[in-house]
């Protein structure tokens, strides 16, 4: 193994597109050698968080929680600038990692109803594995591998429906396969590569919910600012909209 990609996704699940908002599924690739360096910064970020004087005990930075003043944040009553200071210095962190980012939108137009949500979930991961293998002009050529690490699903059994939808994408990739891919879950707590995932897909989903940029004092394009410049680039272009980042409309 020579890379590491870790995925996690955000709200807005395949079947609650259209009222629910936009699905969000995002990878963070990175060296072997420069995850070591990654993951302690954030465990260190996380340590910081519960050290610095908020009076509260976290394992792990989950945006929906941060912003949403739930689990720990709600119990502790930790006032919303803080968590505000908490979520940009987040962002501000992932900006300084040595990581490429490939992120998939999933939304539906008007009151589309998705009858087939698994179909749209195995659609999603299809995309993001193109992607993965649309990266391999990043990393060093002698590069054949790579571990693709969930979030690991409750019940178990979504695990076994994930390795099955990577398993469909690899057969059905419209881009040549360039890794031979291994697919394992962790716990986020444990892994904090997923955490960075998830504020990931969490931040582009509120960009895509449109008027959804700022919520009280939580300024998601912002944060978007300071992610932007790690999401994969077109091939000899200075954008990544149908490359690192691919929006794909449900009519």
């Amino acid at each position: 193994m020579c890379l590491m990609i870790f995925i996690d996704e955000s709200g807005g699940k395949p079947n609650e597109l259209g009222r629910g908002g936009p699905f969000v599924i995002a990878s963070v690739a990175i060296d072997e050698l420069s995850a070591c360096d990654a993951r302690n910064r954030v465990r260190e970020f996380v340590g910081s968080v519960s050290r610095g004087g908020l009076g509260i005990s976290i394992s792990e930075i989950h945006a929906s929680d941060l912003v949403g003043y739930s689990s720990e944040w709600r119990r502790k009553r930790v006032d919303i600038s803080r968590r505000v200071q908490v979520f940009n210095d987040f962002a501000q962190l992932i900006s300084g990692l040595n990581i490429l980012l490939n992120i998939v939108v999933v939304r539906a137009l008007g009151n589309v109803v998705v009858r087939n949500p698994g179909g749209v979930m195995r659609v999603a991961i299809t995309n993001l594995v193109e992607r993965v293998f649309m990266s391999k002009p990043w990393f060093p050529p002698n590069c054949s591998r790579a571990t693709l690490i969930f979030d690991s699903q409750s019940p178990p059994r979504e695990n076994s429906r994930v390795k099955m939808d990577v398993g469909y994408a690899i057969r059905k990739s419209r881009a040549k396969p360039t890794f031979k891919l291994s697919v394992v879950f962790r716990d986020s707590r444990d892994e904090p590569l997923i955490q960075v995932a998830d504020y990931v897909a969490y931040v582009v989903r509120k960009v895509y919910m449109g008027g959804h940029t700022q919520y009280r004092s939580f300024n998601f394009q912002h944060a978007f600012q300071l992610l932007e410049g790690k999401i994969r680039r077109c091939p000899g272009k200075n954008t990544y909209m149908g490359c690192g980042l691919k929006e794909w409309v449900i009519k």
